[in-house]
């Protein structure tokens, strides 16, 4: 495992620095353009293309060098999964149990809500017995 790690590390720092040399390259190559001497006097020396393909894979070169240097950090980062054991049947909540702790929390419920409104009641009979008097 170390062999690799040790093997990516090399290849993306290699790759980085000869991203980075085209790179320097390229922009030497954009200056002279700007600068206008890559023109020369003769038919032999003219070039013809685009130097808009010169911006262009700068940009694409620099986010590959930045993907290689995301890459290049986190080589280290191994996870190791452990195996683990799969339940065939669940222990816990049983069936019975849920039925009856569900069952019995409802009807406890029910209970309050009636105890509730039968209290209502009683206290707005005594209240207009007491407004009667």
């Amino acid at each position: 495992m170390k062999i690799r790690v040790e093997q990516k590390r090399n290849y993306f720092t290699e790759i980085i620095k000869k991203i980075d040399k085209e790179l320097v390259d390229l922009n030497e190559l954009k200056s002279r353009i700007a600068n206008g001497q890559t023109a020369t006097s003769g038919k032999e020396n003219l070039v013809l293309f685009d130097p808009t393909t010169v911006n262009t894979k700068i940009i694409e070169m620099s986010k590959e060098r930045i993907d290689l240097q995301n890459d290049l950090e986190t080589v280290n980062s191994v996870q190791v999964v452990e195996g683990f054991t799969v339940f065939q049947k669940p222990v816990s909540p049983k069936l019975s149990i849920s039925l009856v702790a569900g069952s019995s929390f409802g009807l406890f419920i029910v209970a309050l809500i009636i105890a509730f409104k039968s209290l209502r009641k009683i206290v707005s009979l005594s209240e207009e017995k007491l407004a009667k008097s």
